[in-house]
């Protein structure tokens, strides 16, 4: 069913971390269905950090197929659906087509094309010029289609998120250190896991007519940022000395 007109971009939301705090000895408990260690006298908490950073590219990807499954799709069938990704921003040099679709009888294909240093206001006429583009063809359908935000530019963001985790890890040690009557010590063991280990990060968004939900940061209001901005995280689990 061609329902799309303006498409609109929706990314399915990351779980939230759980949060979770024990004055030990015995143990210390870990978040819900983890394993249950022994540590040494102190306080640990798990936090985490969220710093956006700006895509370097954009990479769209729309999945479709013949209205008529006896119908075989062609580059000239798709020409339409081409010139629209160009004229929203796309790099002509990056439209492909699998070879099946140019070598091979097909009636489903895939068509990506890369838009280099997205704007928001981009992003935003280039949903609604392709969505514009695909809504009158009768010979062809829209079957799905995402965007990929992607950067080498990480570095920053993830060392901002560092922080952000360390900030909210302490805060909360030092609440229940004061709540149960003892003074916060140094730091006795760490354990970090970031989304961006290599200095590369994405996130991606899948398209439909029915509204956008972004991957934000755990739940927090989307902003026309979003089309354009990658979250990056940081997971932390810090103990602290008591004294």
């Amino acid at each position: 069913m061609k329902r799309v007109f303006a498409l609109m971009l929706f990314a399915a939301l990351a779980p939230a971390t759980p949060a979770s705090a024990q004055i030990h000895p015995p143990v210390s408990i870990g978040p819900p269905g983890g394993p249950v260690t022994a540590r040494n006298h102190g306080i640990t908490v798990y936090a985490t950090g969220v710093s956006n950073v700006a895509a370097d590219e954009a990479t769209i990807n729309l999945q479709i197929s013949s209205a008529d499954n006896r119908l075989t799709l062609t580059r000239a069938s798709l020409q339409p659906v081409i010139d629209a990704l160009v004229k929203a921003g796309a790099d002509p040099a990056s439209v492909r087509l699998p070879l099946s679709a140019g070598a091979a009888p097909t009636n489903m294909t895939q068509l990506t094309a890369t838009v280099t240093h997205p704007t928001v206001d981009e992003m935003k006429r280039g949903i609604i010029t392709v969505g514009a583009a695909i809504a009158p063809l009768t010979s062809i359908q829209l079957r799905g289609a995402m965007v990929a935000l992607r950067t080498n530019a990480c570095a920053d963001a993830a060392a901002k998120a560092r922080t952000i985790a360390i900030a909210s890890a302490r805060k909360k040690a030092a609440a229940i250190a004061s709540e149960v009557g003892v003074h916060l010590g140094s730091v006795v063991d760490v354990t970090a896991n970031e989304s961006s280990p290599d200095g590369s990060c994405s996130t991606q968004y899948y398209v439909s007519p029915d509204g956008p939900q972004f991957n934000t940061a755990y739940g927090a209001p989307a902003s026309d940022e979003s089309y354009v901005m990658i979250p990056v995280r940081a997971f932390l689990t810090i103990t602290y000395a008591i004294k």
